[in-house]
């Protein structure tokens, strides 16, 4: 009998508005083609083999837009903040499409040099394909916000709760977006320098405790934002658990 083989393939993400997928088998492409289609409002503009992957150019600019671009379109664009909100949801729905056919993430990993650019993932087909999951994504925006996107609303409430204790003052609101929940932070926040980071660093602590007590794992962690320049930009959480799961079930980790 022939040897066990185990297959691995990438998704990349690349300038502000394309995906490239390598190694995946040709099967796949009509899930993430309808993938994008349902989760990215503008669509895809158009579709190209690019050294061996299939790149999907999608209208808009999911990755982020440079930073002489941002001032060439200032105000021609309010919904650039829209936009990273859909992005976030297009990368979820992404991994989730992708997990449902057993491709699993093994890595996010940044092996460019390059300065616009943005993460690799990696990934490892399994079979069976694992248990279905529900997902949602968390974004650190700005300088202090955390915005939830498709979260379970007690998930949020659950931190909010969690940084009263902290003494920490809040302000939440339901973003026009629909889906989003965003909660804006005094005192703590990504832009601060290394010793007061210490704080949001023990407040990421509490948030993944009440994630695991609802369940929840963060399944990645991806760079999908292009930084301006001199500015670094911060990951995004995309988190599951199994559908079903139930309190006091354990929570297994990828």
């Amino acid at each position: 009998s022939p040897a066990f083989r185990t297959h691995f393939a990438s998704m990349s993400l690349h300038t502000s508005d394309r995906i490239r997928l390598l190694r995946f088998p040709s099967t796949i492409l009509p899930l993430v083609r309808a993938t994008i289609v349902s989760a990215w409002p503008r669509g895809i503009q158009s579709e190209n083999n690019v050294c061996g992957a299939h790149e999907f150019k999608m209208k808009g600019n999911p990755w982020g837009i440079f930073n002489g671009e941002m001032k060439a379109l200032k105000g021609a664009f309010e919904d650039v903040g829209d936009q990273m909100i859909y992005a976030r949801r297009l990368m979820c729905c992404l991994l989730a499409a992708l997990h449902t056919e057993g491709w699993v993430l093994m890595v996010s990993t940044d092996i460019s040099k390059m300065q616009w650019d943005t993460d690799t993932l990696i990934f490892r087909h399994q079979s069976p394909a694992p248990a279905p999951c529900e997902w949602f994504s968390v974004a650190f925006s700005s300088h202090n916000k955390i915005r939830f996107v498709d979260a379970p609303r007690d998930i949020c409430m659950k931190i909010v709760e969690r940084l009263g204790r902290r003494k920490v003052e809040v302000k939440c609101k339901e973003h026009k977006v629909e889906g989003c929940y965003e909660v804006k932070m005094s005192g703590l926040g990504w832009g601060l320098v290394s010793n007061e980071m210490m704080a949001t660093r023990d407040m990421l602590l509490d948030m993944l405790e009440c994630f695991e007590e609802g369940g929840w794992t963060v399944y990645a962690s991806v760079d999908q934002k292009v930084g301006s320049q001199g500015e670094g930009e911060t990951d995004t959480w995309h988190c599951c658990r199994p559908m079903g799961w139930t309190s006091g079930a354990p929570v297994y980790h990828n």
